[in-house]
């Protein structure tokens, strides 16, 4: 997404939020949970939230590409989504 997004092959956005964390922050989250962590508990392994018009506008500017100004409703993708997801299961 975000090689998709640098490219400005992302023309539109779902007015939703990402939760973004660095992969080497979720191994060593991985691995104190290995060494720490208790048989069935859970554990967050969670960085920011952003908005996604808020991270395609900031790597707009870090490419030099055009940011989407394009918002689309997240209720109608409803549908969509389901029958993407069955179609993948």
């Amino acid at each position: 997404m975000i090689v998709e997004a640098a490219r400005g092959k992302i023309p539109a956005f779902v007015d939703t939020g990402l939760n973004l964390v660095h992969v080497d922050d979720v191994a060593a989250g991985h691995l104190l949970a290995l060494e720490r962590g208790r048989t069935g508990e859970c554990y967050i392994l969670g960085g920011q939230d952003v908005g996604f018009r808020d991270m395609l506008g900031i790597i707009a500017e870090l490419t030099g590409q055009r940011a989407p100004v394009l918002g689309l409703p997240r209720l109608p993708l409803f549908p969509l989504a389901y029958a993407a997801e069955a179609a993948a299961g």
